[in-house]
């Protein structure tokens, strides 16, 4: 018996251990490829997501986020929210758009709002963080791009549901669109998101991938 809480409290140290000291700083490509014969094109999104931008992993920590993102040669990047993760406690704007203005997308970049960048004062600066960084961010609403081969790739992009007001745009540009794409921080609700048309939906706030 002695052993066995022995084994349980490694077990649990070992488990605090990665989550806070080790994962944070893993950078991990996941890529899966979904069907695109509606664009008739190849497109390559990379979606990047909670951040958490702290004392312990700064600006300087997204040198390596950075350089993997712009290794993919992304047709679009999509950021699904929480840039900081208290930005009461720590927040460093400078040095982080002067960051992520680095990120390099053939069509676009693209932002949604996270719980986190409601929290902590974050309201007041995350718009002007992420449009300085050369992100569109959208807030219930829809942002068309035009492809090379001339078809069309919509993007939605949904207010937060815990702290925002989620609401969706007008679909009417769905008619002339080839691909809609989804945006929701969280995915707890994304059930309810299957009957409105979108191919493809992208959420963070996991940590998991969705």
């Amino acid at each position: 018996m002695f052993s066995l809480i022995i084994l349980i409290i490694l077990t649990l140290l070992g488990a605090f251990f990665y989550a806070f000291k080790v994962e944070p700083y893993r950078v991990v490509v996941n890529e899966h490829q979904l069907n695109v014969s509606k664009t008739k094109a190849n497109l390559k999104i990379v979606q990047l997501s909670d951040l958490h931008i702290k004392k312990d992993f700064n600006a300087n920590h997204l040198y390596k986020v950075i350089k993997k993102t712009n290794e993919q040669n992304p047709d679009f990047i999509i950021f699904s929210g929480d840039l900081y993760d208290n930005y009461s406690q720590y927040n460093e704007n400078e040095a982080v758009i002067s960051k992520l203005k680095t990120l390099k997308a053939k069509y676009g970049k693209i932002a949604i709002w996270g719980n986190r960048d409601y929290g902590g004062g974050a309201v007041r600066e995350y718009e002007n963080i992420m449009i300085e960084s050369g992100f569109s961010l959208l807030r219930n609403e829809n942002q068309v791009f035009t492809l090379a081969n001339e078809r069309k790739i919509l993007f939605t992009g949904l207010d937060d549901a815990l702290l925002g007001n989620p609401q969706f745009a007008s679909s009417s540009q769905m008619l002339e669109t080839s691909y809609d794409i989804l945006l929701t921080h969280e995915p707890d609700e994304v059930r309810h998101y299957r009957n409105k048309g979108y191919e493809l939906i992208l959420s963070g706030h996991s940590h998991g991938g969705q």
